[in-house]
């Protein structure tokens, strides 16, 4: 649902199915070689779909398509400053930021402008705060290390409701 209403077409990939429940509350775990190797197909899957469905997005696209380095990598920034925050459902920090401008300069620069367009998305679709709903508040505001419970605010609780009533990525409206 979260693929369908950030990138605009439905995800059609085919995930590894949740072990049954013991019956208590631990969750998680660590992900072993074929969980990560099913996901990583997957979001190389959906991010070249995504391209083919990228302009009715992110309106720079296809004119950069054939536009000079300069403008490829405006856009560039810009599909990051705008789905970075979608997929991650909270505002990027500068060292996500950064990293996501790397990984577009790294691949665009050996293989051109779509392909570094793709391994952002891929980065996006892979990563743990978009598949995972992490609520950074408590880490953020010391309570981890102390044992104190922290309230979850702002984003994570954007985060909540969206995905308890629609099943889906928080709206434009929800985030603000």
């Amino acid at each position: 649902n979260s693929i369908r209403d950030i990138l605009k077409f439905p995800a059609d990939a085919v995930l590894e199915p949740d072990s049954p429940s013991t019956g208590d509350f631990r969750i998680g775990g660590p992900a072993g070689d074929n969980t990560v190797s099913v996901y990583h197909s997957a979001a190389i899957a959906l991010a070249t779909k995504a391209l083919t469905t990228l302009g009715t997005v992110e309106t720079c696209y296809p004119t950069a398509l054939t536009g000079a380095a300069t403008a490829q990598a405006t856009c560039a920034s810009s599909i990051i400053a705008d789905l970075g925050p979608k997929f991650y459902r909270r505002p990027l920090d500068a060292a996500q930021t950064t990293g996501l401008q790397t990984v577009y300069s790294t691949i665009a620069g050996k293989y051109g402008f779509q392909a570094g367009v793709q391994a952002v998305l891929e980065s996006l679709i892979q990563s743990p705060y978009f598949l995972y709903h992490l609520e950074l508040e408590e880490e953020s505001m010391g309570g981890s290390a102390t044992g104190t419970k922290v309230p979850v605010t702002g984003y994570s609780m954007a985060s909540r409701l969206s995905y308890l009533l629609w099943g889906s990525t928080p709206d434009a409206t929800l985030m603000a």
